[in-house]
């Protein structure tokens, strides 16, 4: 089964972004082997292989304790009419300023599970109609810290674009979920808290505030967050009741935060 894609393209002089949302697969539309097709065809897939570690698998999921490997396996398959000769990398994966996922590209060094997945072929190359599997070694160090990890297994394609003077790199990648074993810590820090209001000088006159923050996680585990904010004081009751000395000015209203 063929993992769920998700649209985006990049350009590059000497990089490209895999940019995404953290759902289950990553993918990214490919550039065309043939010059003829066009731009935006799609002459191959992605999947996870069906073994021991599961079927119809929409990521790679795995829990290993440090020093400890294992070995999975990618499979292409190649719809085209012309053969594909594609590279094979990981990467480490980042959470980018909106809150996607994002991997590092090709030429930017991982530090983390892009450097502990290993292909067993860095190139490929896959005949029309066929597919081929590719095994990978996830091995993680005997160091490494415990907790969540994410990154991606991609296949790449870069052709240069002559009219524009760039090259063109169009991926498909399948998304790796790593927990490394030991103890576990979450944590998540409110930072950078900026608060805007929007009325006058006269607190009795109805406005809205305006609450900008940045999430930080600060412990070892992915989390996920729903945001809230609380707004306490004479302006935040006046928007339905008279303030006057004798109100209590702790009244409060709860309103949806911005996140950044």
């Amino acid at each position: 089964m063929n993992a769920p894609s998700l649209t985006a393209s990049s350009r590059r002089a000497g990089r490209a972004w895999l940019v995404g949302a953290a759902i289950a697969a990553l993918l990214l539309p490919v550039l065309p082997v043939s010059a003829a097709a066009a731009a935006d065809e799609v002459t191959w897939t992605v999947r996870t292989a069906s073994n021991s570690l599961g079927s119809d698998r929409t990521n790679f999921t795995y829990t290993i304790d440090p020093g400890g490997s294992l070995t999975d396996a990618l499979v292409v398959a190649n719809h085209g009419t012309d053969p594909v000769t594609l590279e094979v990398y990981a990467s480490d994966g980042f959470t980018s300023d909106d809150g996607q996922l994002s991997l590092l590209v090709a030429d930017e060094p991982s530090k983390a599970i892009g450097a502990w997945i290993t292909p067993q072929n860095g190139v490929i190359t896959v005949a029309p109609g066929e597919d081929v599997t590719v095994p990978f070694t996830v091995a993680v160090p005997d160091a490494a810290t415990p907790g969540d990890y994410a990154g991606g297994i991609v296949t790449s394609l870069t052709v240069p674009d002559a009219a524009a003077g760039v090259n063109v790199d169009r991926r498909l990648g399948i998304r790796v979920n790593l927990r490394v074993g030991g103890e576990l810590a979450p944590a998540l820090a409110v930072e950078d808290t900026v608060v805007t209001w929007g009325g006058g000088l006269n607190p009795f006159a109805g406005a809205d505030a305006t609450i900008t923050y940045t999430l930080h996680n600060v412990g070892n585990t992915a989390i996920s967050a729903h945001p809230a904010a609380q707004v306490s004081g004479p302006s935040a009751c006046s928007r339905w009741m008279p303030w006057t000395p004798a109100t209590s000015p702790s009244c409060s209203r709860e309103s949806r935060g911005h996140r950044r």
